[in-house]
């Protein structure tokens, strides 16, 4: 699934066939790190990352943002690494994702903001039935 789809088409996306009767709605969410450069507008989608619980979408985000902080400027860098010990700020991701919100973190950095999100999805998963056969 292209992340664009969910936007698209409401904030979730089905898989498969929409009305099959062996088909099943399964919760997750899914995890992003964009690049944005304000200056000329573009964007770039660096990672992302389909995960099944909020406690896992908050592990992706801190990874990620444990990466970007090595790479980053001082000033950058400590501001990152300064959520990542926010308890409370961390709380906030986990209350957004689990009441159905989307979550966004942003790093600034010398004209360039990364942005780290997460939003939770339905997945429509078809569930194949095996007949038996004899031979």
């Amino acid at each position: 699934m292209h992340p664009n789809d969910a936007r698209r088409e409401g904030g979730s996306r089905a898989v498969g066939a929409p009305h099959a009767p062996a088909d099943r709605l399964f919760a997750a969410y899914w995890c992003e790190a964009v690049a944005h450069l304000p200056a000329s507008g573009h964007s770039f989608w660096l990672a992302a990352c389909p995960v099944s619980s909020p406690s896992e979408a908050l592990g992706w985000i801190t990874d990620r943002a444990e990466r970007l902080a090595e790479q980053l400027d001082a000033s950058a860098a400590e501001a990152a690494r300064g959520w990542l010990v926010d308890g409370r700020a961390h709380q906030r991701l986990l209350l957004a994702l689990t009441e159905g919100s989307l979550f966004m973190h942003t790093i600034p950095d010398a004209g360039v903001r990364h942005i780290l999100s997460a939003r939770p999805v339905q997945v429509q998963v078809q569930v194949h039935e095996t007949v038996p056969m004899t031979i």
